[in-house]
């Protein structure tokens, strides 16, 4: 069964030769001499054809990240024109899930059926998508047209990062990944306030309309810039094999069982954050959530049953499994994965805080609130690039994920010091702390993406009675590599996003938790509900006594948000120092 040998091979401390593309080779044992035959190595592409190609895949990376942001401020727009303002959130939440459900799925297809293909087929999904929300004559349809987005986006941007394996050295990996990062991030940095501009001049249907020429234009430009040699990954995908050939290597019932658990779980998880979404309304009740408990039951059990199907599926039936359960095995993979959920964590409840703390304490509108976030955003992208600068000139990373944890523990750490209500606050001063947190997130996000792809690439051994191999079975362990990687960083990403999700959804728990706890203390229940649903009532109360305990009340829920980021980077500083380092040479 494929991928069986990733749970008895004896890892190695190596070093990995630099023009050694992550996908596409797979080093030998290690008593069998290496060859440096031009003909086994794949031919690298030059640094300009690279960047060239890599500019065009990044148009659909910063759409699709744009788009997870940019209906924050357009969705009750749209939800108020079908009268549905209470299910508006499934707007942000709908993309979201699918994305997330079909993101582990697009490593296995794309090796299958190749890279452009399925990055096509992406293209085109996120435009159908875009147009029916366009065209939309209820919230149903939109919604629906949301799911295509979403299913789309997903491949826009994990694709981008496991062809960037195909085509550059290992040792630069981190550099290019850091590009793909500082555009994730400004798309999600703009996505908010253009949406909100566009849907205030033009309409809500106009944002969407704008989408679908730009999403084929890069479509367009992805058929014509990347190259049909860029698309099979494993020599088992021939040229002339026929697309039903192709279908029947498909693990569709892996795919689904993934695709339900996924989504059932992160379903289950938004439900404990079902008030939650902008600043104006922070919650409608945070004992309200009980009414949810027993939908919320339901889907973790839902969840549960597929994900116990599909790991008895995965190991006992599927020829090819979609997402093979041994790789979370590996210690390359989990301890990416958990690195870069745990900083994701911390980076959403900072997120999710720092604009509310800047409007109660200071008076902030939400334009200049949302100004305070530059800082992280500006960290962002110094970790990214800082992190591809260290790792193409020493060839290492475990040091930057451990920084990474460094950087959130002091940042998140002088946000529960400095962050107060008082004079002892500095806008400016103190705003820069949230530039570690930012950092924090860009160097993780980098450096686990190498710890993950430099592991999974680095020589394995088997014991010595299994150190011989068939011709036959060496072209199979070779396919086995290839497509552990692919499918591996598809899966970094859902690591990444249900972090994202875990972050608001536990934040605002405790925001709210802590603030109706602090609240009923010298507050009616009818005044409480008032302070919890709009912060707009606390900016409209005299400045008195009353305000300023509940100002401090709201500052105790902030810190409650930076605890939880400190406690996940510390956490993530643990999981950093378990990565085994491959050195890059």
């Amino acid at each position: 069964m494929p991928f069986k040998h990733l749970s008895t091979v004896r890892e190695q401390e190596v070093l990995v030769d630099q023009s050694s593309p992550l996908l596409g080779t797979a080093f030998p044992p290690i008593d069998e001499p290496e060859h440096d035959d031009a003909a086994n190595t794949p031919s690298q592409q030059t640094t300009w054809a690279v960047l060239s190609i890599l500019s065009v895949l990044l148009v659909g990376v910063f759409v699709s990240n744009a788009d997870t942001t940019f209906l924050l401020a357009a969705y009750p727009q749209i939800a108020s024109e079908f009268g549905a303002l209470r299910q508006g959130a499934w707007l942000l939440t709908a993309y979201m899930l699918a994305m997330c459900a079909v993101q582990p799925l697009y490593g296995r297809l794309s090796s299958i059926f190749g890279r452009k293909p399925l990055l096509l087929v992406a293209y085109g999904l996120y435009a159908l998508g875009s147009g029916v929300c366009a065209v939309g004559g209820s919230l149903g349809v939109v919604l629906a047209g949301r799911v295509l987005a979403g299913m789309g986006g997903a491949g826009l941007v994990c694709l981008v990062s496991i062809l960037i394996t195909d085509l550059v050295p290992l040792r630069e990996v981190a550099a290019y990944r850091s590009y793909v990062n500082i555009v994730q991030t400004m798309g999600r940095s703009v996505g908010a306030p253009l949406g909100g501009l566009v849907a205030d001049r033009w309409g809500w249907r106009t944002a969407f309309q704008a989408v679908v020429p730009l999403t084929l234009a890069g479509g367009a430009l992805v058929a014509w810039r990347l190259e049909r040699r860029h698309g099979l990954a494993d020599s088992n995908t021939k040229e002339t094999q026929s697309v039903r050939m192709r279908l029947k290597r498909v693990d569709v019932v892996g795919a689904v069982l993934l695709a339900t658990s996924t989504a059932l779980a992160l379903a289950a998880i938004s439900v404990t954050n079902s008030g939650a979404v902008g600043a104006e309304s922070i919650s409608s009740s945070f004992f309200s959530r009980l009414l949810d408990i027993p939908l919320w039951i339901s889907l973790s059990f839902g969840a549960l049953q597929c994900l116990t199907a599909f790991v008895y599926w995965e190991t006992r039936c599927a020829a090819e499994p979609i997402f093979p359960p041994a790789l979370l095995a590996h210690r390359a993979v989990w301890t990416s994965y958990m690195l870069l959920l745990l900083q994701n964590t911390a980076q959403a409840a900072a997120t999710l805080s720092v604009p509310l703390f800047i409007q109660v304490t200071r008076g902030a509108d939400v334009g200049t609130s949302g100004l305070s976030l530059l800082p992280s955003v500006v960290g962002n992208t110094a970790g990214g690039l800082g992190t591809g600068f260290y790792v193409s000139r020493t060839g290492r990373y475990r040091g930057a994920a451990v920084v990474s944890g460094v950087f959130g523990v002091v940042g998140y750490g002088m946000m529960i010091w400095r962050w107060v209500a008082g004079p002892e606050f500095h806008p400016v001063a103190d705003d820069l702390w949230i530039f570690f947190a930012g950092a924090a997130t860009g160097t993780a996000h980098s450096a686990a993406f190498m710890a993950l792809a430099a592991g999974l690439s680095a020589t394995t051994a088997k014991d010595d009675a299994e150190q011989q191999y068939e011709d036959t079975e060496d072209e199979m362990s070779k396919d086995e590599d290839t497509a552990a990687v692919a499918i591996a960083s598809s899966g970094i990403y859902l690591s990444g996003n249900i972090g994202g999700v875990v972050g608001l959804s536990l934040s605002s728990a405790l925001l709210q938790g802590v603030l109706a706890f602090k609240l009923k203390e010298f507050l009616d229940p009818a005044t409480v509900d008032k302070v919890l649903s709009s912060v707009d009532y606390v900016m409209s109360l005299p400045m008195n006594g009353t305000r300023a305990r509940i100002v401090d009340a709201y500052v105790a829920g902030f810190h409650a948000t930076f605890w939880e980021a400190l406690v996940c980077s510390a956490l993530a500083f643990t999981v950093a120092l378990c990565i085994r380092e491959h050195v890059l040479r």
